[in-house]
């Protein structure tokens, strides 16, 4: 417990979001800030619904307490950039789905600490010994996402030719760390893994589907184009679970509270690749897109390359 929770996933983390900055720059974030009302949408779809609908199931369901607060902190944190790989291969706006991610990372700066600390005290305090302030989660936040993801954008205008070599390398080692991390807590937890991920299990697939569906209702409801409702769809859904599990262990000091980080992980990656399935056999001409979208790109290449090796 005291190598995961000292060094293990401090150190996962802030690699995985120093990773993150050395791909980001700048106008990333003037871009993300374009799309008013499809960001607003999605945001406040993401950022208050998903939340709502895990404190439902857990009234609901009545869970253990670590499976209840592990998916109220899985709740309340930023979307996943696998959000944005299901939003492509369903002919969804990409742009909008990385612009969502980003503007949903300085969003949960501050929603984070604010909506752990509350159903810390008002939700789960009664059966569970918490210690934590909405202060002392802010700082975890700060230092486990956002000074990671700003050195990682500052490495890059610094250097941009050396952080375009690294950031394949930081990609592998983090995830490395992550199946580490994730062995870990499964063998520290083995005791109660069963009921947990049984728990865990449930909650998430219900958490997940409510989530595409509140997603996909609001976007269509407010009249967003087609493109946008998927990348809505899948932002509502999928969620940044590494940050989760870390956050469970090094602030709330519990493994059994990282479980239900793990399960989801699986079930809204099998949940999305799924709904990726479904909306492509509905719409065919997805994948003729994107085959000549690829096609193009390799020509432009082959032509650059060619174009390059001619004498000045």
């Amino acid at each position: 417990m005291d190598f995961v929770l000292s060094v293990l996933a401090p150190v996962m983390l802030s690699l995985m979001m120093a990773g993150l900055g050395l791909s980001l720059t700048l106008a990333d974030f003037r871009v993300a800030f374009t799309r008013i009302k499809a960001l607003s949408i999605g945001l406040a779809v993401h950022t208050f619904g998903l939340p709502l609908l895990a404190v439902v199931l857990i009234l609901l369901l009545s869970p253990p307490v670590s499976v209840g607060f592990g998916m109220i902190i899985l709740a309340c944190c930023s979307g996943g950039t696998t959000a944005n790989v299901f939003t492509y291969l369903s002919g969804g706006d990409t742009a909008l789905s990385i612009a969502l991610s980003l503007a949903g990372k300085i969003v949960t700066v501050v929603t984070i600490p604010l909506f752990v600390g509350l159903a810390a005290t008002h939700l789960l305090g009664s059966a569970v010994q918490v210690n934590v302030s909405i202060v002392e989660v802010g700082e975890q936040v700060a230092k486990l996402m956002i000074a990671p993801v700003a050195f990682g954008m500052v490495v890059k205008a610094l250097a941009p030719g050396w952080s375009a070599k690294a950031q394949p390398w930081v990609s592998k080692a983090s995830m490395g760390l992550l199946l580490l991390f994730t062995l870990l807590i499964v063998y520290n937890s083995r005791d109660h893994l069963l009921e947990l991920a049984g728990s865990a299990g449930l909650i998430s697939v219900l958490l997940c589907g409510s989530a595409m569906v509140l997603g996909l209702g609001a976007a269509k409801l407010t009249g967003l184009p087609a493109s946008d409702q998927k990348a809505i769809l899948f932002h509502t859904a999928v969620q940044n679970a590494a940050f989760a599990a870390v956050l469970a262990v090094t602030t709330f000091e519990s493994e059994e509270m990282a479980v239900p980080a793990i399960v989801y992980t699986i079930v809204m990656n099998v949940g999305g690749l799924l709904v990726v399935q479904l909306i492509r056999k509905l719409d065919p001409s997805i994948a003729e897109t994107q085959r000549r979208e690829k096609e193009a790109a390799v020509a432009a290449a082959a032509a650059n390359g060619r174009a390059a090796k001619k004498p000045a």
